[in-house]
């Protein structure tokens, strides 16, 4: 059996949090075509793409002192993963 390539897929609406779903491709097996067949796929389901340059860009800022870097990168790396898991 091969070696597996595993990732992550994240979907939902606009403004509600979306759903994520494991995925894994065979090594060697060409990801841009799973990722257009999931496009296709979405589309279908009615999903447009969006206009990148019409998007907002959400930056978030806290200060932290020199001793703290570490408790700020953990916060740091769960922010990213709520909001990633919340705005997609």
């Amino acid at each position: 059996m091969g070696d597996w390539d595993e990732d992550r897929e994240h979907f939902g609406t606009v403004g509600d949090q979306g759903e994520s779903r494991s995925f894994a491709l065979l090594q060697g097996e060409d990801a841009e075509v799973w990722m257009e067949e999931v496009a296709e796929e979405k589309e279908a389901e009615g999903y447009a793409d969006l206009n990148e340059d019409e998007l907002y860009e959400l930056v978030i800022q806290y200060s932290y002192e020199e001793d703290q870097l570490e408790e700020a990168l953990e916060r740091r790396h769960a922010v990213e993963d709520l909001m990633n898991e919340c705005l997609g």
